[in-house]
């Protein structure tokens, strides 16, 4: 009735009672693409008699020679960096020896293959048969042909090229891809994909 009062405060400090939680990029989806196919050809070899069409997707002139894009192997998902924006997409591609014993032969034997950095080669135990290089900076996959292989069918030639291709076989050599999605604060999302070689890797016949 007489009004007296009693007045108490306090100043609560709010650090740490505001929280902002991260975001981070989505998932990369890796889509293989089996279809391209590196082509050579025995006749465009010293002695030889009869080559044909390379393959479309092929950039190099020579007959000995295929170079084919890396990409062309497969397609990627688009960038999602969410709310953090701004980020950048790193992509490694690689060679990957399965097997080394495979499914090709020469006159002087069966084809073994060994890795040496970026480059696969094909021995048959007295000469280099073929070399498969990877060049990742360049996004290229080259196939060299050095020695003529045994094809499957006895042919009778009359002049002209006949088809009678010979290829790799599965589980012997794959393409590594392994993407990452970077965002602006750093956050990281990886995905990774091998694809078989095998029937990707073509070596068709000369004759007399």
């Amino acid at each position: 009735a007489d009004n007296d009062t009693t007045t108490s405060s306090e100043s609560i400090d709010l650090g740490g009672n505001l929280t902002f939680e991260d975001d981070g990029p989505g998932n990369i989806t890796i889509t293989a693409n089996d279809t391209p196919v590196l082509l050579t050809f025995d006749g465009g070899l010293n002695n030889g008699n009869f080559v044909s069409t390379e393959s479309t997707n092929d950039s190099n002139p020579s007959s000995t020679i295929a170079t084919v894009a890396l990409t062309d192997f497969y397609t990627l998902s688009a960038t999602d960096f969410g709310a953090d924006n701004n980020g950048t997409r790193t992509v490694v591609r690689s060679l990957s020896l399965n097997n080394a014993t495979t499914n090709l032969q020469t006159d002087d034997g069966t084809v073994t293959l060994s890795l040496n950095g970026d480059v696969i080669t094909g021995n048959d135990g007295t000469d280099d048969v073929f070399t498969l290089t990877i060049d990742d900076a360049n996004n290229t996959l080259t196939l060299e042909q050095l020695k003529s292989l045994t094809n499957p069918t006895a042919d009778s030639y009359s002049g002209s090229f006949i088809a009678d291709p010979v290829s790799l076989g599965a589980d012997y050599i794959s393409l590594d891809i392994q993407v990452t999605d970077t965002d602006a604060d750093n956050d990281t999302t990886t995905s990774s994909e091998s694809i078989d070689l095998g029937g990707n890797l073509t070596f068709e016949d000369d004759g007399p």
